[in-house]
């Protein structure tokens, strides 16, 4: 079967599935919410960080692996100390590494209250396994759908593959959930 027919990539993975999100998908999330202490877990090279900092947010970064933009360098998923901050990240894709930061980010966001919002394919809310953390019992407020693709390989030729979308949990939301569409 040719390389078309099975969807395969030419592009190999990034290490530690390091892709830089695009400003313009934050700014997409900024433009529905309001944040003013944030907690970006997988910081990268700061494309997040950057876009949140310069609206004025107070940003704090940590990742796995040492980009050199000077956060600390340490696994979301073993750090049990929030300090008040919401969370918001492009979680790693591999394996169930984005499952994993959702839960570990609603733990930690619990007791003060805060808001978690992800970015994840657009069909991330489709599978039965994740009632829990979008079922009646859960914060989930909100999905807002990018109506474009984000390119995730600067130079990449043609359409990205797929869509995505912000998923927000507000632990003081208590409303029905929306579903908002921005590009």
């Amino acid at each position: 079967m040719s390389d078309q027919l099975m969807n395969a990539t030419h592009y190999e993975r990034r290490a530690w599935d390091h892709y830089e999100t695009p400003a313009w998908c934050t700014e997409v999330l900024l433009r529905h919410e309001d944040f003013t202490r944030v907690w970006e877990p997988a910081a990268g090279k700061g494309a997040i960080a950057n876009t949140l900092a310069n609206t004025g947010i107070d940003v704090y970064c940590s990742d796995i692996h040492d980009y050199g933009f000077g956060y600390d360098v340490k696994d979301f998923l073993l750090t049990w100390e929030n300090k008040g901050r919401d969370i918001i990240t492009n979680p790693p894709f591999a394996e169930d590494l984005a499952d994993q930061f959702i839960n570990h980010a609603l733990l930690l966001t619990k007791n003060f209250g805060g808001k978690v919002a992800m970015l994840l394919r657009n069909e991330f809310d489709c599978a039965s396994s994740r009632k829990g953390v979008f079922g009646n019992a859960s914060p989930f407020a909100c999905k807002i759908v990018l109506t474009r693709r984000p390119k995730w390989i600067e130079g990449s030729k043609g359409s990205p593959r797929h869509s995505y979308a912000w998923y927000l949990w507000d632990w003081q939301w208590g409303q029905v959930p929306n579903i908002v569409y921005d590009k």
